[in-house]
C-alpha cells in the first residue's frame, strides 16, 4: 500500500499547472443619482419607482422593452438609498453589444426618455463597462478612477 502512495504522489505534482487566466468579470451596473437644480431627490419628487420606469435595450436598431422575470431585478433597475437617504437608480445596461458598445433607454414618461450608451471591454469572456455617455455626453470613464456614480440634473 505504501508503494502505491509513492507512485501516486508524483502524479499530484504533475497535474498542478499554473494558469494565467483566472476569472470572468461582469462589471456593468451604473448608479444614477437624479437631482433637481435645487439638489432635491428628483425620483422621489416625481414619485418614480421600478414599476413606473421602463427600460429598453436597443438591439439592431430595434427598441426592446426589458423584463426578465426570473432575475432579482427583472426591469433591469433597482432603486436604493445612499447613506443620506437620497435614492439612487442602479441600472443594468443593455447586453446587446455591437462594436463594444450598447444603448439603453430609460423612459420616465412618454415625453421623458434618456439614453445611456456604454463602452465595454469584452476580453477574456469578461464584460466591463469602461465608459458611460448620458444623452450623448461623456459622464464617466474608467480612466477617472472614481466609482461609477453619475449625477443627473432633471427639471
Amino acid at each position: 500500500m505504501k508503494q502505491l502512495y509513492l507512485l501516486l504522489l508524483p502524479l499530484l505534482f504533475i497535474s498542478c499547472e499554473k494558469t494565467t487566466e483566472c476569472c470572468v468579470v461582469v462589471d456593468t451596473s451604473i448608479d444614477l443619482q437624479y437631482r433637481t437644480e435645487d439638489g432635491e431627490d428628483w425620483l422621489q419628487q416625481q414619485q418614480l419607482n421600478e414599476k413606473n420606469i421602463s427600460v429598453y435595450f436597443i438591439n439592431e436598431s430595434q427598441k426592446e422593452i426589458i423584463s426578465k422575470g426570473k432575475l432579482y431585478s427583472p426591469e433591469m433597475i433597482i432603486i436604493n438609498q445612499d447613506g443620506s437617504g437620497k435614492r439612487i437608480l442602479q441600472l443594468f445596461p443593455s447586453d446587446y453589444i455591437k462594436n463594444n458598445t450598447s444603448r439603453t433607454l430609460i423612459e420616465f414618461s412618454a415625453t421623458d426618455v434618456d439614453t445611456v450608451d456604454c463602452l465595454f471591454n469584452t476580453k477574456n469572456s469578461s464584460m466591463i463597462c469602461e465608459e458611460v455617455r448620458y444623452n450623448g455626453k461623456l459622464v464617466w470613464s474608467m480612466n477617472q478612477g472614481s466609482p461609477r456614480i453619475i449625477q443627473v440634473i432633471k427639471n
